[in-house]
């Protein structure tokens, strides 16, 4: 990752964690504000999400490798796939991204069991490689050149 441009602290909000992202360069956020991961202004400068299509195909991306992981934790027993993230329309769903040396961060904070009970395990956040997101990329982007190679 080109640490001269991104950054991604993690900062506690009630009882979640909610990761900030940051372009470096101009010094935007573009991470960490409900609402603004998956919005245009957010992480949408950098991936697919400027309509309601590539918003719903995105969403269905990144929470579907959530659900695998969360699936492969045996210890969990699917205490986990509850939540008003389920219940929310496609192209509204909520959930938070940042940036991690290996890949983009797939957090999930909804209520009741996963914010409650599935913090902090091992798939929560749920990392997709960088190669994994070279189909979501915009083409025009700039800070996720050499990571998705």
């Amino acid at each position: 990752m080109n640490h001269k441009r991104l950054i991604s602290p993690n900062f506690f909000f009630g009882q979640t964690l909610r990761p900030h992202s940051f372009d470096l360069v101009d010094g935007s956020k573009i991470g960490g504000v409900y609402g603004l991961d998956l919005s245009p202004q957010g992480f949408g400068r950098l991936l697919k999400l400027a309509d309601k299509t590539e918003r719903i195909a995105f969403e269905r991306f990144a929470l579907g490798r959530w659900k695998a992981a969360a699936a492969k934790d045996i210890a969990m027993a699917g205490e986990c796939n509850t939540g008003w993230i389920d219940d929310a329309p496609e192209g509204e769903k909520d959930f938070y991204m940042s940036f991690e040396a290996t890949g983009l961060a797939v957090t999930r904070v909804d209520y009741p069991h996963v914010a409650s009970v599935c913090m902090f395990t091992d798939f929560n956040p749920t990392i997709i490689p960088w190669a994994d997101l070279a189909p979501w990329l915009k083409r025009d982007q700039k800070l996720l050149t050499t990571e998705v190679q």
